[in-house]
């Protein structure tokens, strides 16, 4: 079986990375996904060349994909593909779909209009919204409300379970001496950031 893990990569990438490694004699995959969000490409693709048994499994706290030629077909019938559509995205708690990178949401925390009090009480209103952004990139001070002594580390721990993707730039929390503080989201280097952010098609600042 070929194991592949698409961790951390957006859905081009991911499509990219197992049409490489396919060698046209694999009749089994395992495909690590840790973002709902790129799933549709990536079962596209696969679905394009023969892969047509989806079975989501949950190894220790990650999602796992197992996809097949010669397993059973998934039914074509609409209440089991809704039924599909659930499994493959566990964390998510709303019913709204997640779309591929729709939005995403710039905090940098050091615009004298924007105290702590207000950041908290715009997480704490998206926290409650029906809809929310695929990404929210903390970048500079505002890396301080990830931090697990915040009151706002619960708010962006309930985002991230509701499917937003809370980026954490790597270089704000060395600069802050935070790195071993942060306690939501992902610490993630600002190249990658800015090529997560550029993929969305609104982004707002704050």
């Amino acid at each position: 079986m070929l194991t592949l893990n698409t961790a951390g990569k957006s859905a081009n990438e991911s499509v990219r990375l197992i049409q490489e490694a396919l060698n046209g004699n694999d009749d089994e995959i395992k495909i690590l996904i840790d973002s709902p969000s790129v799933w549709p490409e990536i079962n596209k693709f696969l679905n394009s060349q023969g892969f047509n048994d989806i079975v989501p499994e949950d190894d220790e706290g990650d999602l796992y994909v197992l996809v097949s030629k010669t397993a059973k077909k998934v039914s074509s019938e609409p209440e089991e593909k809704k039924e599909m559509k659930r499994e493959i995205k566990p964390e998510i708690t709303s019913e709204i779909p997640v779309l591929k990178n729709t939005s995403a949401i710039l905090i940098s925390g050091e615009n004298k209009k924007y105290r702590y009090d207000f950041l908290r009480k715009f997480l704490l209103s998206l926290m409650n919204s029906r809809i929310k952004p695929d990404i929210i990139a903390l970048m500079n001070d505002s890396v301080k409300l990830a931090a697990y002594d915040s009151e706002t580390c619960d708010y962006l721990n309930k985002l991230v379970s509701d499917g937003v993707n809370i980026l954490v730039s790597e270089s704000c929390t060395d600069r802050l001496n935070l790195s071993e503080a942060i306690g939501a989201g992902k610490l993630e280097d600002m190249s990658e950031i800015i090529e997560r952010v550029l993929e969305c098609e609104k982004v707002i600042s704050i």
